[in-house]
């Protein structure tokens, strides 16, 4: 394997990890899914990502220093060196690929050459052999193994404890989750990277918006901005006038009319970290009841994030939401949830519902938001980005969560 990077932070926090496997008594984790194969390992599989059915696993255990093996297809050899991640620390080749010059690369950087070296081993018939032998290196294939399972082919978890039949293997899903919830430093810094490229994507967007676009006109000026910026569009909401109701609402041929809502939720993709925010404008000016409404969706979220530092249950930050939109105007204001956790994933822990048992820690990167949709009416919405800290919390996003005025 190539050299690693000592001035680069893995995306998963190790301590944290050596804590939830000591917590669970397990030696050994075995990530299967493109999502968190990437987390535990730094490693991205092209393939994986694009294709679910291709078997890429990473295998991390109790070690003081990262440690992580990843079982790759022959032909996603390539991707263990890239820039701006750490490498493997093995690679567990399975099956062929065809390449010429193998026995003539004499120089080359250090993606060719990792590429050759991984080629000339002698790789495993099928990834389940793979892993166990990754496992067995490891020495605990008589061990408390947790496997993920979602990422695994039919058959593959029988034909792993059929090879390896000493070994305990329990469901590694919550194991995964927790250690997601606490953000190293480096998640927390591409999280805020991905949050601003969101807002000002939006900013960008509703500047050049005006009365007779269509939602898809001022859809592609949002997303010009964020790939000029660096990220992939990701899940993303824009909608004009009474359509702004629709939660999930996609961009259409709808043209934009003076004094019509325009509600932007979502955003994208930053060195695969995901932003989610929400953020409202108006073409024109404002109805007193537009106002009012947004005003009181705004007065819920600060109190939300006034209610959120470490200790705090979440459901206590639920209710502080709803008691502020409320008390703000809108009395009959309802929500099941007002914000979740994000990271790699849209959706990370914790969640912020009534029912939550949770409590917020230092390093949770954390959405809040108070939406409301009104069918025939339309939607108004603020969420923001914030990172706990050991004080309380910070905002991720630059820009507070404004009504913006579109050109009438």
């Amino acid at each position: 394997m190539a050299e690693m990077d000592d001035h680069l932070e893995p995306l998963v926090p190790w301590p944290r990890l050596q804590q939830v496997l000591a917590a669970h008594n397990v030696d050994a984790l075995v990530a299967t899914s493109h999502i968190n194969v990437t987390y535990l390992s730094d490693f991205w599989s092209m393939s994986q990502w694009s294709r679910r059915a291709v078997q890429v696993h990473a295998v991390a255990g109790v070690t003081a220093e990262r440690d992580v093996d990843v079982v790759v297809p022959a032909g996603n050899a390539d991707l263990a060196v890239l820039e701006g991640r750490l490498p493997p620390t093995r690679l567990w080749v399975y099956g062929s690929f065809v390449v010429r010059g193998l026995d003539r690369l004499a120089g080359g950087g250090p993606e060719e050459i990792a590429f050759r070296d991984a080629l000339v081993q002698d790789a495993c018939p099928t990834p389940i052999e793979a892993l166990a032998r990754a496992l067995e290196r490891r020495g605990v294939a008589a061990s408390t193994v947790a496997v993920e399972n979602a990422g695994l082919a039919d058959g593959a978890s029988d034909a792993l404890r059929e090879r390896l039949p000493r070994a305990r293997f329990v469901p590694g899903e919550a194991l995964i989750r927790q250690v997601r919830e606490i953000k190293s430093s480096r998640e927390i810094a591409t999280l805020r990277q991905a949050a601003n490229n969101s807002h000002a994507a939006f900013q960008v967007a509703a500047q050049a918006a005006r009365a007779g676009m269509t939602e898809r006109d001022v859809e592609r000026q949002l997303f010009s901005e964020l790939v000029r910026r660096g990220s992939v569009p990701f899940l993303s909401s824009l909608t004009a006038g009474t359509r702004t109701a629709l939660p999930n609402g996609q961009a259409g041929s709808y043209r934009l009319t003076a004094g019509d809502l325009v509600r932007f939720d979502g955003g994208g993709r930053f060195q695969l970290y995901t932003s989610d925010i929400a953020r409202i404008a108006v073409v024109g000016r404002p109805t007193p009841r537009q106002a009012k409404y947004y005003a009181a969706i705004r007065a819920g979220l600060e109190a939300a994030i006034a209610a959120a530092r470490p200790g705090v249950r979440c459901a206590d930050v639920f209710h502080a939401a709803i008691a502020g939109v409320r008390a703000h105007g809108v009395p009959e204001y309802e929500r099941t949830h007002v914000g979740h956790g994000i990271g790699i994933e849209n959706y990370d822990g914790p969640q912020f519902t009534a029912a939550s048992d949770q409590t917020l820690e230092p390093g949770m990167v954390v959405c809040l938001e108070t939406p409301y949709y009104e069918l025939g009416w339309g939607g108004v919405q603020a969420e923001d980005t914030l990172v706990v800290t050991e004080r309380g919390v910070e905002r991720l996003t630059t820009q507070p969560a404004d009504l913006v005025a579109i050109g009438a």
